[in-house]
């Protein structure tokens, strides 16, 4: 339509939309602040595209042209996917007779199959990684570092030194892989930093949501959780960990099979033997000092030729109900040894019975 149809149909009323008329011919150039000097063809750019509809709403790129102008955006980064629309932007900021902002492409993240990085290779939003116990201290760090280098041989990072150091030329124009692995060991690194109130601050909310403690916790559940954080803090890898690893403190495990409580090469006979061992000495000699317990275990089981894990093991079993736990005296210091002899009765009791 020639200028003067466009008008009038539209003061009448009629329907219409307000486009952008793209060059038929020539390229649109600019330079990108990390993979240089691009040169599209205007043939190839969308055709006349629609920048206000019908309804008087805008299209998202004459959104965003605008609102970038009128916030003074300097840089614009974003990923390599929209260098296709590079070209129509420039056009649209030289038909306003606006300065376009500096652009920089950036290459893209992907996952381990070298795909672009979707939800099928686990969390990708924010909300996710904190609901699966990462910190954001951690994530800020490993995702900061993707693609982009800082110092050799250092890995971590603050908010500040991150901006401190960054520079555009140490980006990668290739694509990083997004490794969770790496990250987790961010996160376990992140959380080895905190002191033990700090860390019993992150864990509690975890604890509540598990229904361990209450919400809030009272002053009683504080004490336990903060007399726990040292004992986890080597051994966590996100917070939510801490509600399998310290769940023993605040509710009564059951008794293991029988069958778990038994050491190598021993019996249920000889293992409720080593057993009444340990809980002898839990009753003489107490867990106040950790290096005096160790030695009174270690000269038990020298003494009833066995290893020092025979007496360990069923011990741990009884009082936290697995395998795996903090370390063990300090573990029955923070319970409490009179808490931890029912629960050793009780196994010694299962274990009896099983002969």
């Amino acid at each position: 339509l020639v200028p003067a149809e466009a008008a009038r149909r539209a003061a009448a009323g009629e329907s219409h939309v307000v486009r952008l008329k793209i060059p038929l011919e020539g390229s649109t150039r600019f330079t990108d602040l990390l993979l240089g000097d691009i040169e599209w063809k205007n043939a190839d750019v969308n055709p006349d595209p629609v920048l206000l509809k019908s309804d008087g709403y805008p299209t998202y790129h004459l959104a965003n042209v605008v609102d970038d102008h009128h916030m003074g955006i300097t840089h614009v980064m974003r990923a390599q996917e929209w260098i296709p629309s590079a070209p129509l932007h420039i056009i649209m900021y030289e038909a306003f007779g606006w300065q376009a902002p500096q652009l920089c492409h950036l290459p893209m993240v992907m996952g381990s199959d070298g795909h672009k990085l979707s939800k099928r290779h686990g969390a990708t939003s924010v909300d996710e990684f904190r609901k699966k116990g990462y910190l954001k201290e951690a994530l800020l760090n490993y995702i900061a570092m993707l693609g982009c280098s800082y110092e050799d041989g250092r890995d971590l990072y603050s908010l500040e030194d991150l901006a401190r150091l960054f520079k555009i030329e140490h980006i990668n124009k290739a694509p990083a892989v997004f490794d969770y692995v790496k990250l987790e060991w961010f996160n376990g690194q992140y959380i080895r930093t905190y002191d033990d109130t700090g860390l019993a601050g992150l864990i509690e909310p975890v604890l509540s949501e598990a229904k361990l403690i209450g919400t809030p916790p009272s002053a009683a559940e504080r004490a336990i959780v903060l007399a726990a954080a040292p004992l986890v803090r080597e051994r966590l890898k996100f917070t939510t960990d801490a509600a399998e690893s310290l769940s023993f403190l605040f509710t009564e495990p059951a008794v293991p099979p029988v069958a778990e409580m038994l050491p190598k090469k021993l019996d249920a006979a000889t293992t409720a033997g080593v057993l009444e061992a340990a809980r002898g000495l839990l009753v003489q000699v107490g867990v106040a000092d950790h290096d005096t317990i160790e030695a009174a275990f270690r000269q038990k089981a020298e003494e009833m030729g066995r290893k020092l894990g025979d007496l360990l093991m069923p011990l741990r079993l009884a009082v936290t109900g697995t395998k795996v736990s903090p370390p063990l005296f300090e573990s029955i210091r923070v319970l409490g040894v009179d808490k931890a002899l029912p629960r050793i009765d009780r196994a010694l009791n299962a274990l009896k019975s099983a002969l």
